[in-house]
């Protein structure tokens, strides 16, 4: 029952508010009502549930269809799928990214015969380089079109503060830019580490749920997403080397190790992480060494 004329007795009273009481008798017709449209409900259960639970998501694989893989660079790099490129210190690691931007942007031609890439334009995560002095002279020296290379340099806030980038937090703005732009087809990240935000890379299970919007973003939108990570060598061993942190955990179709040895810059191949996903042999011998004063 409405009662404007007072508050009941332990409410402040305060201008234009009205207190609404549901006598007794109300309260229990609207129950009986409730209970003839939905049925009834045993004592300590919700009416009305706050959440919906969990439910796994199913397909019948009879209802999907086959499609072939989709390379950016065949068979190395896939298009849609998470590629990671690993490898030691100085081995030209960025550079690379660099060469694949060139030939991407450029409609050029990989090594080794391996055909044409599907052209478009470039995006990067580089946050070890700066523009100016080591991407921009990177990307001329392999003959990039930089009309089409875009760097994120980091995130403004509603505030007007300017912060890093962060894939997990911030993974809508690249999708923003995938739909600005549709021409978009690789996205590079150098390193993968840098951009985790508080994930702890020491966990697989944080890791993997880290990455994996990352991965299905790129199957949505059919681009390639190559991340750079660094090797380290095994606790113990001082031989065998292994993706930094818990990178290693997140194996991707094009994951691809840099070889160590003389002369690796012109003639080592990124080695597969399984042997199942062997490509074919053949050095990259045609990759040229991009700006010799970044050797990094």
């Amino acid at each position: 029952m409405l009662n404007p004329e007072k508050n009941p007795p332990g409410f402040p009273r305060a201008e234009g508010v009205e207190v609404i009481r549901i006598a007794p008798k109300v309260l229990k017709e609207t129950k009986d009502a409730q209970q003839n449209e939905l049925g009834t409900f045993e004592q300590g259960e919700h009416l009305w549930p706050t959440s919906q639970p969990d439910t796994i998501v199913m397909r019948r694989v009879a209802d999907v269809s086959s499609e072939p893989i989709r390379w950016l660079w065949h068979p190395r790099i896939a298009l849609g799928k998470l590629t990671l490129i690993a490898g030691d210190p100085g081995l030209g690691k960025s550079q690379l990214t660099a060469y694949l931007a060139a030939v991407v942007t450029t409609d050029g031609r990989w090594p080794n015969d391996d055909g044409r890439p599907v052209a478009g334009h470039v995006l990067m995560l580089s946050c070890e380089d700066d523009i100016a002095d080591t991407i921009r002279p990177r990307l001329e020296a392999a003959g990039a079109d930089l009309e089409k290379v875009h760097v994120i340099e980091a995130v403004r806030t509603g505030e007007g503060r300017m912060r890093g980038f962060n894939l997990v937090a911030d993974l809508a703005h690249i999708e923003a830019a995938l739909k600005a732009n549709p021409d978009i087809r690789l996205v590079t990240v150098d390193p993968i580490t840098a951009y985790m935000g508080p994930t702890d890379t020491h966990r697989t299970a944080d890791v993997r749920a880290a990455l994996s919007p990352l991965q299905t973003l790129a199957a949505q939108y059919g681009v390639a997403v190559v991340a750079i990570s660094h090797l380290n060598k095994a606790s113990g061993t001082g031989k065998k080397h292994q993706c930094g942190d818990r990178i290693q955990c997140i194996r991707r179709r094009g994951a691809r190790q840099l070889p160590r040895g003389q002369g690796r810059r012109r003639r080592g191949s990124p080695a597969p992480s399984r042997k199942q996903e062997q490509p074919r042999q053949g050095s990259i011998a045609g990759v040229p060494h991009c700006g010799r004063k970044h050797p990094r």
